[in-house]
């Protein structure tokens, strides 16, 4: 597969008007093609007009978005002696999906994931009061919908079970970030990260860019939005953290994968961290690059959410519902982790 050349370009054009397409009216197409010698082809025709004017119609719907934007009055945090970065993970929140439990009660539903989605952030503030807030890392994405279509599928086409309808899950996830970012924007500022992920890759990737034109006018919270980019890395201090869905690359290659795609933060940060998702227990594994040299901390994130029939069904529970944060100082590396359980 690859791009095609002018010669194809002009070719396909012209079989797709003549089979009536309209050549402003289409944006990519792949096409099988064979040289006169048999050699057969796959190759990828982009219409620049489109193209472009897709990506224009997306600046302007953001633009127009930032010109309604609230404007946040500007925070002045106070000094802060001995700072500490929070990082709160609310993962693999999968917002729409309906379980039954084996009692038949409703195990979990929309209002039961924004529930536990801000008793998690309060129960982190309160049991990590010991430890300075210098700032907030908030990871977003990583299933926080449960379907990415009004088909109720992910994003591949795997049916599930749902409450409601897509669009009441778009609108209740981005609820619940602005009400965990404008809560944690009062004490600190926050950066938030983007991860993109296999339930909801479209839907949660158009979230992202809604929550960030919402606070175009915010001062005290940042995005990091690199979609192009499975593994996004972040420094603190002499701490580097990579986050990442986790249904890619394999864990064995993450080390090698961090210390590739970010040389310097790797030489420059002794302690390194990778948080995963995806897989809804937590699992914590040491990779050591030889001997007396430091390692790197692979660490799964729990998901609050309830196990649904097919789960249940291929005995995937009996682990914690949970969310989990985690505290670092910027030279002494991760000094604490809390969860906060839902049930078990």
């Amino acid at each position: 597969m690859r791009d095609a050349n002018k010669a194809e370009q002009t070719r396909v054009e012209r079989l797709l008007e003549r089979e009536g397409y309209n050549p402003g009216l289409w944006r990519l197409v792949w096409a099988h093609l064979k040289d006169e010698d048999g050699a057969k082809h796959t190759v990828l025709l982009k219409n620049p007009e489109e193209v472009e004017r897709e990506n224009n119609a997306k600046q302007q719907f953001l633009d127009d978005l930032k010109k309604h934007a609230p404007k946040y009055p500007t925070v002045k945090y106070g000094r802060v002696t001995d700072g500490h970065l929070k990082l709160i993970d609310i993962a693999d929140l999968h917002i729409a999906k309906y379980a039954i439990g084996r009692d038949g009660a409703i195990s979990y539903d929309v209002e039961t994931a924004v529930s536990r989605a801000h008793q998690a952030v309060e129960s982190m503030l309160t049991r990590t009061q010991g430890f300075p807030t210098e700032r907030f890392w908030l990871p977003i994405g990583n299933d926080v919908l449960h379907i990415d279509n009004k088909l109720n599928t992910t994003t591949k086409g795997t049916k599930q079970d749902v409450q409601g309808m897509w669009w009441q899950a778009l609108r209740a996830a981005k609820e619940m970030y602005v009400g965990v970012i404008d809560r944690l924007a009062g004490i600190a500022p926050v950066e938030v990260i983007y991860n993109s992920s296999n339930h909801d890759e479209h839907l949660g990737f158009c979230l992202a860019e809604i929550l960030a034109a919402h606070y175009s006018k915010c001062k005290g919270v940042t995005f990091t939005i690199e979609p192009q980019n499975d593994r996004v890395y972040k420094q603190y201090g002499q701490n580097i953290v990579g986050f990442d869905h986790g249904d890619g690359a394999k864990d064995k290659d993450l080390p090698l994968l961090m210390a590739c795609e970010e040389p310097r933060l790797w030489a420059e940060c002794p302690n390194r961290y990778l948080m995963r998702h995806h897989l809804h227990h937590w699992s914590k594994r040491e990779f050591v690059a030889g001997k007396d040299m430091p390692g790197v901390t692979l660490q799964y994130m729990r998901s609050p959410s309830a196990a649904d029939h097919w789960h249940q069904k291929m005995g995937y529970v009996g682990a914690p519902q949970a969310i989990d944060s985690f505290v670092f100082h910027p030279e002494d590396g991760q000094v604490t982790h809390t969860s906060c359980v839902f049930a078990r």
